[in-house]
């Protein structure tokens, strides 16, 4: 809705169309991964040009892992605290996909509804205020009420499924890395503070 995924090529593509398909411990991985690729994509584009670059990123290197790469990201001020603290919160949500098959009641954790998935998932804040902002904006400028109606049940779906919630706040983030999404929410959501006191 606000910043969909950024499309590089087809590889790309296919692994998004992917994400619908696929299971929800499988597309929890996928977004987490296409968007650290963005992740260090920008790295790439705002470091000194260097072969030094393969050898801090490459595989099985110090920064070839999504978290080292979210930390220095942070540290390089590319983006503040709110932004570092979703990639962690999506970075959180992949690991336990990614390496944990049950939780510590012994619960298979069979999917996004699982308690400590769904937990983690209302942790990330990021898109919240962006889509009740987008819905003030709408409601400004539109005499649509049907259209209207229907914009809210749209956000409120995203936003009562942790799955849609974190799959739009995956492709939120790689937009905003891509460079993709509109300069003001990106601002915005780079802000040291979130949403900024003049935030639109």
């Amino acid at each position: 809705m606000l910043g969909g995924w950024p499309l590089t090529d087809r590889a790309t593509f296919d692994a998004i169309v992917a994400l619908v398909r696929e299971t929800d411990r499988a597309a929890a991985i996928l977004a987490c991964v296409l968007l650290e690729d963005h992740l260090e994509r920008k790295l790439q584009r705002d470091l000194r040009h260097s072969d030094l670059f393969e050898t801090l990123f490459g595989v099985g290197r110090p920064l070839n892992f999504f978290g080292a790469q979210n930390q220095l990201a942070y540290l390089m001020k590319i983006y503040g605290k709110p932004f570092y603290r979703e990639l962690e919160t999506i970075g959180s949500i992949r690991n336990k996909f990614a390496h944990l098959y049950s939780d510590k009641e012994g619960r298979f954790i069979k999917g996004f509804k699982s308690s400590v998935i769904a937990k983690l998932c209302g942790q990330l804040s990021l898109i919240e205020p962006l889509l009740e902002k987008e819905l003030e904006r709408k409601k400004i400028v539109s005499g649509d009420r049907r259209g209207l109606e229907m914009k809210e049940a749209e956000v409120k779906r995203i936003l009562d499924d942790p799955k849609r919630k974190y799959l739009e706040t995956c492709a939120l983030c790689a937009s905003a890395l891509k460079g993709s999404l509109d300069s003001r929410i990106r601002e915005a959501i780079w802000a040291d503070t979130f949403p900024p006191p003049d935030f639109i």
